[in-house]
């Protein structure tokens, strides 16, 4: 189980291969910030391989090309960032 709060930790995680069904310390989050102060969960309690597919949808998708979602995380159960994206800037590898 990922308990580690650091990126380096978080990135390596999130590298790892995950099972069609997460278990309940791997349950992940997708979160869609918008200008105006609202934010969506694009998903919520799934694997880390499905939040990865969610995010690069996001990040990819017409609307963020015109900086409609301001933001797109993904988070842990534990509300820490593992991945964030924000409009005009390059998201990490």
């Amino acid at each position: 189980m990922f308990t580690s709060r650091n990126l380096e930790g978080a990135r390596t995680f999130l590298g790892r291969r995950a099972w069609r069904e997460a278990a309940m310390g791997e349950q992940f989050a997708v979160l869609i910030f918008f200008a105006d102060g609202k934010r969506r969960y694009v998903c919520r309690f799934v694997s880390a391989q499905e939040a990865c597919r969610a995010f690069a949808h996001c990040i990819h998708s017409v609307e963020a090309r015109f900086g409609f979602p301001m933001r797109v995380v993904i988070t842990d159960r534990y509300d820490c960032i593992l991945r964030e994206w924000k409009f005009g800037k390059e998201c990490p590898n």
